[in-house]
């Protein structure tokens, strides 16, 4: 007989190891490390038709030096809801990322595939988004692999307003001539608000922190504010 007690228990462990990743990477590191402060703003556009499911995200992320832009970035993919609560998607990015030892921007186009999987637990609810991505730089030949595991949870406070916090992990799965890191690419750990304004409308904003395992060792603190649209019915 299935007993969600002990389902319970497993997730917690996997939870509790999952954002313990990136702290045993930060500690057993020898890198120098230094510290940059951003901005991120996003508009998500969400919705479906029936089982199938769209979306499309633009991210314009801004950074504190003397050329303010960072990366401009652009999601968008269509996805099935296998269950209710499982969902497959197949998605493409257009990026451009300013580079401060290059006058050439690093504009890179990505093909990725993602599962999503959501679940109540407790009065909150856990989300995990594992999302496999295939990288091209338009000045260089190889392709680059990453995978990306994402859990979020968020937390009811009122009626309309929720806490949400997450941590995503990127892992290298080759080594290409235009990719800075190794295996650990980066973690994103975030905790933020999440503000419904209307049925269809919500307010993000929150903070995140940004570790780049390159050469040399970035910790950034970030500002994030997103808008969403979720139109699924």
């Amino acid at each position: 007989m299935f007993k969600w007690s002990r389902y319970r228990k497993v997730i917690g462990k996997q939870l509790k190891l999952f954002l313990l990743i990136p702290l045993m990477g930060v500690m057993s590191s020898s890198y120098a490390t230094i510290s940059n402060n951003k901005a991120w703003s996003l508009v998500t556009l969400f919705g479906n038709y029936g089982v199938f499911l769209y979306y499309i995200e633009p991210h314009l992320r801004a950074i504190e030096a003397h050329d303010p832009f960072n990366q401009f970035i652009t999601h968008a993919g269509g996805g099935y809801q296998i269950t209710p609560h499982w969902q497959l998607w197949l998605g493409q990015t257009l990026g451009t990322t300013s580079q401060d030892a290059n006058p050439g921007d690093l504009d890179e186009y990505r093909v990725w595939e993602q599962a999503v999987w959501q679940h109540p637990f407790y009065r909150a609810t856990l989300t995990s988004r594992t999302r496999l991505e295939q990288r091209k730089s338009f000045d260089y030949a190889p392709w680059a692999n990453r995978i990306r595991e994402r859990l979020l949870i968020n937390i009811p406070l009122t009626t309309n307003t929720a806490l949400a916090i997450s941590n995503e992990l990127f892992v290298n799965l080759n080594q290409v001539q235009w990719i800075t890191t190794k295996t650990w690419d980066q973690n994103r750990a975030y905790t933020g608000i999440v503000q419904q304004l209307s049925n269809t409308t919500s307010l993000n904003v929150g903070y995140m922190n940004q570790w780049i395992f390159s050469p040399t060792m970035q910790s950034n603190k970030v500002l994030v504010v997103g808008f969403v649209i979720n139109l699924a019915t």
